[in-house]
């Protein structure tokens, strides 16, 4: 039974990246870089079918019959079906987003930042996939009968970036002596249609709101498997965030009683690197001195293989990625090699990549936080654990991973008042999370109160809350996450009393892959964790 277990996962897996050829670049399966998606109503109707088969050859199989692993990658198959399948059939964001710049852009950075293959083979299929790209913006228009007025204008400016990435696609060719003709071409073809699809796109009838509404939202939180709802997670942020403010009051007369909490922040904000440039180098520098820490304190282990570099962030994402982002590396790629993404910025907007936060990003998004949760969880051989990227995972250990670190030395108290204002942010994601999609908060509220309880600049901010409309449940996935996470942790300090390791624990986490927490509390206790 192990075996028709196998069997019927790799089946859907396969048909999961014929469907989706992109998703399979980003997998690190590169038989499909040649290929785009179909942009076609009936091609995703035709996916939701294939998600509904799936879900019925997976609970065709005996589950009692296969081993204690299995079962747990049996459970897990189901739940990530029965997720994909609601967000196809019942979000339909495919039906009502109109930002095929986004998808083009993603089919086409881990093509260009990858270096799994010479430059010149990877230019070739950049290429391939560009000249295909005006069929599928066309194809796109076949679904999308309505927009969100805030989906249309944000795929908008996408659609309008864009081009910009493709000419420093064609600059890099050029750099390394790459002919670059057929690659120009179908660059401009592509950017042509996209100006076409603009136009099209301002005719485009807008209507609802670019939230769930309270319905979907509590049947996503239920699939998702976290085990609460929608008013328990708001009220666990309310609490987090009283709590997080009186905290930040005492740290901020410990680093100066003269001074006010906003002004306490102002002055750290205010030391940051004189250019984007010096800015960089901080990164790396910081990228260093985490890793190290890691090894030294025994938190966690690091793979052979592993390397993080540091990039800007591509123009078409940074009207959504305002500071840092983290683009991990492909599992079926020997080259384990992820990439920090940094968005550029100059004079007085530096104060985003100040020196304290730049240090509690690192851990977030590097060690031992994004990056190294990565290329554990792409050793993991399951095809299953493959598939799952369980947010509240992800997002939570990372989040997680900033407290760890300061309880290991990291940073000063100016830190850790960066530290306890990035809590603070992550509660209010929470409740602006909830409160939009179960539409209590509208856009601009959730504006107003993400600037007034973080003090982000209105920029940072508008893009901040743009994404979160398109994202349903995952902004609250960090602190919920964390909060999870040491929830567990407890549990297994007090099954395993003076046997209790961090570097155990955290291992187990790690190798297990991006699963929910169910999940993980199921692997803990194969492993006799719990």
């Amino acid at each position: 039974m192990n075996d028709e277990f196998d069997s019927t996962v790799r089946d859907a897996f396969d048909s999961l990246m014929k469907f989706k050829p992109d998703l399979a670049t980003g997998f690190g399966l590169h038989q499909y870089d040649t290929k785009m998606p179909s942009g076609t109503k009936e091609s995703q109707l035709l996916f939701i079918e294939e998600l509904s088969k799936c879900l019925e050859e997976v609970q065709s199989i005996d589950r009692e019959s296969l081993s204690r692993e299995r079962q747990i990658d049996y459970d897990l198959m189901i739940s990530i079906t029965r997720e994909n399948l609601f967000r196809e059939k019942d979000i339909r964001m495919w039906e009502k987003d109109p930002d095929c710049g986004s998808i083009i852009g993603y089919a086409i950075v881990p093509l260009f930042s990858r270096e799994f293959a010479p430059l010149e083979a990877r230019l070739q299929s950049i290429t391939a996939r560009l000249q295909q790209c005006p069929t599928f913006i066309k194809e796109v228009k076949t679904r999308i009968s309505t927009s969100v007025a805030l989906w249309r204008d944000m795929a908008i400016e996408s659609c309008t970036m864009l081009p910009l990435f493709f000419e420093i696609i064609s600059s890099a060719a050029l750099a390394k002596g790459v002919e670059t003709a057929e690659l120009e071409e179908a660059s401009a073809k592509t950017a042509a249609a996209l100006s076409s699809y603009v136009e099209w796109l301002s005719q485009v009838p807008c209507q609802g709101e670019p939230t769930l509404g309270r319905p979907l939202f509590e049947k996503l939180l239920q699939v998702r498997e976290l085990g609460m709802t929608a008013d328990q997670i708001l009220h666990l942020g309310e609490e987090y965030l009283c709590r997080e403010k009186e905290h930040l009051d005492v740290l901020s007369s410990g680093i100066n009683p003269q001074l006010s909490v906003e002004q306490v922040r102002t002055q750290i904000r205010e030391d940051h690197p004189p250019t984007f440039q010096d800015a960089l180098k901080k990164y790396e520098e910081a990228i260093e001195k985490v890793r190290n820490l890691v090894l030294t304190e025994k938190i966690a282990s690091i793979p052979e293989g592993e390397r993080l570099i540091v990039e800007e962030t591509p123009v078409f994402l940074r009207h959504i990625v305002p500071t840092a982002a983290y683009f991990p590396p492909a599992p079926f790629e020997d080259d384990q090699m992820g990439i920090y993404f940094v968005t550029p910025v100059e004079q007085h907007l530096l104060t985003e990549h100040d020196n304290s936060s730049l240090i509690n990003t690192s851990a977030h998004e590097a060690y031992p936080g994004h990056h190294l949760q990565a290329v554990w969880a792409n050793r993991n051989p399951s095809l299953v654990r493959q598939l799952s990227c369980a947010p509240e995972f992800v997002e939570g250990w990372a989040h997680y991973c900033e407290e760890v670190m300061r309880y290991h030395g990291l940073g000063d108290v100016k830190a850790q008042f960066v530290q306890t204002v990035d809590i603070i942010f992550r509660a209010v994601r929470i409740i602006i999370d909830v409160s939009l999609h179960c539409r209590t908060m509208s856009f601009d509220q959730a504006l107003a109160f993400l600037q007034k309880e973080t003090g982000m600049s209105p920029n940072t901010a508008l893009a901040e809350v743009k994404r979160y409309t398109k994202t349903p449940a995952y902004p609250l996935s960090y602190l919920l996450g964390k909060h999870m996470l040491l929830e567990l942790r407890e549990d297994v300090k007090n099954h395993l009393g003076k046997a209790y390791s961090e570097q155990s624990f955290h291992d187990i986490l790690l190798q297990a892959g991006s699963i929910p927490f169910k999940y993980l509390r199921e692997e803990l206790t194969l492993k006799k964790m719990l």
